[in-house]
């Protein structure tokens, strides 16, 4: 009876181990809800630069990257003018009220289909929200509108890598 009971504690340890999701130490998942024109835009990598002290100013850039089974590369990248002396986590928006600027001169939608042939979309309207959960790890809301009416809405959270 021991040995059955041994058994069954080792059987449902197993399992609950085994049901354990990726989650990193805040104990957030990755969720990606971000649709481009109402269809899923899949996500497979995720980077975050600050760019400080260039003559327009100060930007924290996030870069959001998938690519789908025909080898198209689809790159949403969003640049927002940012104080270092401010923290990451705040509202951006290209019209400045109550917010941070989301700059429409750099924030842009490449579909890249090979080495010479792609297209690029700059942004039109809208808001970027941003949260920092910590160790890498955000929440990236968009509601935007690019050129050629491509509108991105959902948000993603997860590990956004920095990069140098």
């Amino acid at each position: 009876m021991r040995n059955l009971q041994y058994s069954f504690i080792c059987l449902v340890t197993l399992l609950m181990i085994a049901s354990c999701g990726p989650d990193d130490e805040n104990g957030l998942k990755d969720e990606n809800t971000i649709q481009l024109n109402g269809q899923p835009f899949s996500i497979d990598n995720a980077e975050v630069r600050f760019e400080e002290g260039d003559p327009l100013g100060s930007y924290l850039n996030i870069k959001l990257e998938g690519a789908d089974a025909n080898g198209t590369t689809r790159t949403l990248d969003l640049w927002m003018a940012h104080s270092p002396t401010q923290p990451v986590s705040g509202s951006y928006t290209s019209t400045l009220v109550d917010s941070r600027l989301l700059d429409d001169d750099f924030t842009s939608y490449e579909v890249r289909r090979g080495v010479n042939d792609s297209d690029l979309y700059f942004l039109v309207s809208g808001t970027v929200q941003v949260q920092d959960n910590g160790s890498h790890n955000y929440t990236v809301t968009v509601n935007i509108t690019m050129d050629e009416d491509n509108i991105f809405t959902g948000f993603f959270r997860g590990d956004i890598h920095p990069v140098e």
